[in-house]
């Protein structure tokens, strides 16, 4: 599906977005979280977290932590309003080179067949050793994502059943 027809198609959910999905995005939350830091979060401006496709903020709601929110949906990011929302295509982040901590992507990477430039940018803006906190569905056929992983140099650190979803915490080396 091309982005603009997606981007559209989310600017017209946004406001049913929490009530249709929090359930579901609230233990990946808690999971990916609890695997990455345990039971203690990284305090506000100790590392540059940045939540791809963070729609409604639900990731920053749920977690207290203060991660830069990037989606390509405007009306995504303008329910609630939210001091530190971008809008930006996934394929085209606008952090420099390396200057990510840790990237989170809770159910915002699909269509996998296409998801190389996504992983590149993931590559592209994580330091050495940062992190990729991600879930995908299992439904998927997640083969050329995974290659795609492989090819940008991010490791899988740890992988969780998360029903549904595959989580993964990766590694870029």
């Amino acid at each position: 599906m091309h982005w603009r027809t997606l981007m559209a198609s989310y600017d017209r959910f946004s406001t049913l977005y929490d009530s249709a999905f929090s359930a579901q995005q609230a233990p990946k939350i808690r999971a990916l979280t609890t695997a990455m830091w345990g039971s203690a979060r990284p305090t506000t401006g100790a590392q540059v977290i940045v939540d791809l496709g963070a729609g409604t903020g639900l990731f920053g709601r749920m977690t207290g932590i203060a991660a830069i929110e990037v989606d390509f949906s405007r009306q995504m990011l303008s329910s609630p309003r939210r001091p530190r929302a971008i809008q930006a295509l996934l394929h085209q982040l606008p952090f420099r080179d390396a200057s990510v901590d840790v990237l989170v992507s809770i159910t915002s990477l699909i269509d996998f067949d296409h998801v190389l430039p996504e992983v590149d940018e993931c590559r592209r803006v994580l330091r050495p050793g940062g992190a990729l906190l991600l879930s995908v569905l299992k439904r998927e056929d997640l083969s050329a994502l995974d290659a795609a992983l492989d090819a940008a140099g991010l490791v899988g650190e740890q992988t969780l059943d998360l029903g549904l979803d595959r989580g993964q915490i990766l590694r870029r080396v």
